[in-house]
């Protein structure tokens, strides 16, 4: 089984069992409410703790992160589901490393934390589009020694580095 919808916003929810699918249309609960849906034999609760949508943990890395191959730097979104406010500090460093892409999931650092980006030793590496999505870095940003790379032009949404404040 699985559900798809928003407490917050949505109007509907989508609900699927084995090859059933059925759409539920409803008004939503305020904050704090029970909304109780009974499907055939399924019954749901949704209790007021996911009343800001329904909300599933990011599995972001709880220590510094190094890629060091391409093939890391493209799972970065599967290997960390749902994870786009980085907690920790990031190195990319790896001679096969031609892209960023697999980061496009990433919107910033955490800014409770120190954490930094370093982009170090990739001979390959052309561009830094793949972290087009970030706007801060709290901790600082390192590059050096990559090459082939002739511009910054992935870092032109970042508004800030290191603390506001």
């Amino acid at each position: 089984m699985w559900v798809s919808g928003n407490l917050r916003d949505a109007e509907h929810f989508i609900f699927k069992t084995d090859s059933i699918m059925k759409v539920i249309h409803f008004y939503a609960p305020k904050r704090g409410a029970l909304a109780v849906f009974h499907i055939g034999k399924l019954l749901l609760f949704i209790t007021g703790f996911v009343a800001g949508g329904f909300h599933v943990q990011a599995q972001c890395p709880g220590s510094g992160v190094t890629l060091s191959s391409q093939s890391e730097v493209n799972s970065f979104a599967s290997d960390y589901p749902g994870c786009t406010i980085l907690p920790v500090s990031l190195t990319i460093s790896g001679s096969d490393i031609t892209n960023l892409n697999g980061l496009s999931v990433l919107n910033e650092f955490d800014i409770n934390t120190t954490a930094s980006l370093r982009i170090e030793s990739n001979p390959v590496l052309t561009n830094l589009s793949g972290l087009s999505g970030l706007s801060f870095i709290p901790g600082g940003l390192t590059i050096f020694d990559n090459g082939a790379l002739t511009n910054l032009n992935g870092l032109n949404n970042i508004t800030s580095i290191g603390f506001e404040g």
